[in-house]
This record gives C-alpha cells, structure tokens and sequence, in this order.
C-alpha cells in the first residue's frame, strides 16, 4: 500500500498517481481517467473509450488505410488537382 496526501489545487483537493501505478495502467501525463465514488472507496482508472496501439492492433487491423468511396463533385471550378493526377 501506498499512502499519499491530499493536496489543495484551487478549490479542489487532489492527489499524486504514483509513476509505478500509472506505467501499470498506461496512464500519462495528460491523459484522462474515471473517477468512482463506492461507499467510503475511490476508484481511478483509464477512461472507458481511451485506445492503446495494442488496443487498435487486437481488433482485425490489417494494416491498411481506409479507403472511403469515391464522390462526383463535379467539374473541376477552379484550380483543383487531385492527389490521382500525375505531375505535368
């Protein structure tokens, strides 16, 4: 167990994550986390939604971009090149 103590941040009161904690939860600087109030219990942990890389990677990425359907705008009205257009 680790104690620490709660600190005055402007009208809030706050507490330090020790770096051992956060390294083991992947939460940094930054980041944001769920905060729980269970009877007399406090529960942090990473906020439901937040993606890891590893996350990402386990759910069937194959590793390509997706490719959104093609839309006719139109003709062209002005300068526009498209990316498909070879240098001329």
């Amino acid at each position: 167990m680790v104690k620490a103590k709660v600190t005055k941040w402007g009208n809030a009161a706050g507490i330090r994550l020790p770096k051992d904690f956060c390294d083991q939860l992947g939460i940094a600087i930054g980041d944001e986390v769920s905060i729980e109030l269970d009877g007399d219990r406090i529960t942090v942990e990473p906020a439901p939604g937040r993606w890891t890389l590893e996350g990402r990677l386990a759910h069937d990425w194959d590793g390509t971009r997706h490719q959104s359907p093609r839309i006719d705008w139109g003709p062209d009205v002005g300068k526009e090149r498209w990316w498909e257009e070879e240098d001329q």
